[in-house]
């Protein structure tokens, strides 16, 4: 599987466009916000980056499905928070859609591989469900 989705990836990747680089979290997650009183405040930019602004949206979304799978035991258990958050973002006037499931993707090859490199308790169940997903948002 984990072939599979490199080689759709790479497909993929073929037909994009290019995109507009911009400054990045690197590592936006869930754990990465605050929310307090009207304001929304982003923390932790210790690996900050240039790149693809889809990039963020999408590492924040596989976070979200991540989460929703080891608090509900679900995948798409967040899925509404997912969109709105996408909603959201787009209506804040960024052009992400059309890089997005690349985006999800290569997230969730990235998250397989770290699972394969660490073998904790569960690992082969957590790889299969990440490759699933890749797969699946490249579709």
């Amino acid at each position: 599987k984990a072939s599979r989705l490199f080689e759709q990836l790479n497909a993929t990747a073929r037909g994009l466009r290019p995109s507009e680089l911009c400054a990045g979290h690197g590592m936006y997650t869930p754990g990465q916000v605050l929310l307090a009183a009207g304001r929304t405040v982003t923390v932790d930019w210790d690996t900050y980056q240039v790149a693809d602004p889809s990039h963020d949206v999408a590492r924040f979304l596989v976070s979200l499905k991540r989460l929703g799978w080891k608090c509900f035991g679900s995948m798409h258990a967040l899925d509404e928070a997912a969109g709105v958050f996408l909603t959201t973002y787009v209506a804040a006037g960024a052009d992400i859609t059309p890089r997005l499931p690349f985006q999800e993707a290569v997230i969730c090859l990235e998250r397989a591989k770290r699972e394969v490199e660490k073998q904790a308790d569960g690992w082969r169940e957590r790889v299969e469900t990440m490759l699933n997903e890749g797969l699946a948002v490249l579709r």
